[in-house]
């Protein structure tokens, strides 16, 4: 799991926060996870990184904004979005 979490203690610390009360056992947790982040698709940005960084959570946040921008998806970002189906627009 560190290959999700970026290291086995970070993998432990997600499973005591989050899923030790999710009712999921740490394996159905765990490929749960994975299988989050295998339906995410990156930016370009960060998909074409050569080696292993650490960047601010806000440098990410805003290569998937402005990847959804480029793309015309403002459903992917905004929560107030006009194309939002569960807004009824």
């Amino acid at each position: 799991m560190a290959d999700l979490f970026g290291s086995a203690g970070s993998a432990w610390h997600q499973w005591n926060k989050h899923g030790s009360c999710s009712g999921l056992s740490p394996d159905d947790f765990y490929a749960l996870a994975r299988e989050a982040y295998g339906r995410i698709t990156r930016p370009a940005v960060l998909r074409d990184l050569d080696r292993t960084v650490t960047l601010p959570a806000t440098l990410i946040e805003d290569a998937f904004i402005r990847e959804a921008i480029l793309s015309n998806r403002c459903d992917l970002y905004d929560p107030i979005c006009p194309s939002l189906s569960w807004r009824g627009k």
